[in-house]
């Protein structure tokens, strides 16, 4: 991700084969390649709204609210409610005109984050990301999820549920930290050579 633009490249692989989604800004497309004959989607919106259900994006938008910023650094006005529920911090932030509410766990994790979102084809629905087990790299070479370096942390199961349904359920046998990502538009891709 590359929350400063927004941007996000999710590079995934299933038995079906591999798939590669990208959002910039209002634009979306699918690579089966990555960086190759790119095709567009039609669901940037989704794509642009479902990028800050993720942990570290939704604890970034909460801190740049709580320093009155913009993604961009300048100085803006960005509603931040903390409030607290059952025992727990609830960050609730927007993020271009989409509430979105973050509970944290008893480590200041996010541990579900929450929005209602436009959905493809109209409509929206109530979606919700649940983590849990994140490693931070602490413990290097017991297992495969410690690849992240001290500092960065990801949760070791992620939840996906749309309207209550549950709709993801993994569990990560492997990470590792991002290369720098560049989010070249469509039209430079299919002129790549």
């Amino acid at each position: 991700m590359a929350l400063q633009i927004p941007a996000s490249r999710l590079d995934f692989e299933t038995a079906s084969g591999r798939t590669v989604r990208v959002v910039k800004k209002d634009r979306a497309w699918n690579e089966a390649t990555p960086g190759v004959n790119p095709s567009p989607s039609g669901n940037a919106s989704y794509r642009a709204q479902a990028l800050w259900l993720m942990p570290h994006a939704a604890i970034h938008a909460a801190a740049f609210a709580s320093a009155k910023k913009c993604l961009d650094g300048k100085a803006c006005e960005v509603a931040l409610q903390i409030t607290k529920e059952d025992g727990k911090t609830i960050l609730t932030t927007s993020m271009n005109g989409q509430s979105y509410k973050t509970t944290l766990g008893s480590d200041n994790r996010p541990e579900r984050v929450e929005a209602t979102i436009a959905m493809p084809g109209g409509g929206s629905k109530k979606v919700v990301s649940i983590y849990s087990g994140y490693r931070n790299g602490q413990s290097l070479g017991q297992t495969a999820l410690d690849k992240f370096h001290t500092g960065t942390y990801w949760p070791g199961r992620i939840i996906q549920e749309i309207d209550g349904a549950k709709v993801l359920d993994v569990t990560l046998t492997e990470g590792w930290s991002n290369p720098y990502q560049i989010f070249p538009e469509p039209e430079l891709l299919a002129k790549a050579k």
